[in-house]
């Protein structure tokens, strides 16, 4: 009897141990004929997560956040309003000419203040303009702090870039800076590439402002790998709390690793004028 159960069981588990596979490759049969009968145009096409443009929408919003706060009315209405990019185009068009007739002062103060009412269309659209050097970036004195003779007298002695093209429209970051725990105003430092923006959300007849405060491009830099803190931190102490400290890191830190900064402006470039 024993013998007997022993033959049964060695000749049920091949049948067993088939089964699997049996299945399987069945299954991988009605899979290809499935897919064989499937019509044309209907090829699956998996949908491709650009994580660049995720963070470069989580950085606008947390802007107009800031902005509004609890106001969706004001956001609502503000978002609406950049939604229109011929009109401001053309606006941003009209500027950018008479700036390259003149680079008056004049014309600055009408570019800020389009990127003040509009700089959600700005940042969107940045791929449509051109930074253009104005000066180099250096700090202004503060009582007795200020930068050496001899860093001021070698600046006449250095190349600059006159003008530099983005390529697409993606941020990297947006921080808080340092200075903003003693100042009336948030002030944020955003970078792209080897730009970097220093910006204030300010009130301004009760109502909170976006300004540009500076277009700040490090051309010399090796990459773009800019620490935004070191920038805060010179900012800081040297214009905040007036120490020499600032004024030597700007010229040991902050140029030695990433080269002299230059300032401009956001303008639009002749092949994108309409």
């Amino acid at each position: 009897m024993n013998k007997l159960n022993n033959l049964l069981t060695k000749l049920s588990l091949p049948l067993i141990i088939s089964t699997p596979i049996l299945t399987v490759s069945c299954a991988s049969y009605d899979y290809s004929k499935l897919k064989s009968e499937r019509p044309s145009g209907f090829d699956y096409v998996p949908k491709i997560i650009d994580q660049s443009q995720i963070k470069t929408d989580k950085i606008i919003e947390s802007i107009l956040n800031q902005q509004f706060k609890n106001d969706e009315v004001g956001k609502t209405e503000f978002i609406k309003s950049q939604e229109n990019n011929e009109l401001l185009l053309q606006e941003l068009a009209a500027i950018s000419k008479e700036y390259s007739r003149s680079m008056k002062q004049e014309t600055i103060a009408k570019f800020n203040d389009f990127y003040t009412k509009n700089w959600m269309f700005l940042l969107k659209n940045i791929d449509k303009l051109t930074w253009k050097y104005t000066n180099w970036w250096t700090l202004e004195p503060k009582g007795n702090a200020k930068h050496s003779e001899s860093f001021i007298e070698n600046l006449d002695n250095k190349e600059i870039q006159n003008d530099f093209k983005f390529t697409n429209n993606y941020l990297d970051k947006l921080e808080v800076g340092d200075e903003s725990r003693e100042s009336p105003d948030d002030v944020f430092y955003l970078k792209k590439d080897k730009l970097i923006i220093r910006m204030f959300i300010t009130r301004q007849q009760g109502t909170k402002k976006v300004i540009f405060d500076k277009f700040i491009y490090f051309p010399w830099a090796r990459n773009n790998n800019i620490a935004i803190k070191l920038i805060s931190d010179i900012v800081h102490n040297a214009i905040i709390h007036h120490n020499q400290e600032g004024y030597n890191s700007f010229e040991h830190d902050l140029v030695v690793n990433y080269g002299l900064p230059e300032l401009g402006v956001l303008i639009l470039g002749d092949k994108n004028e309409i």
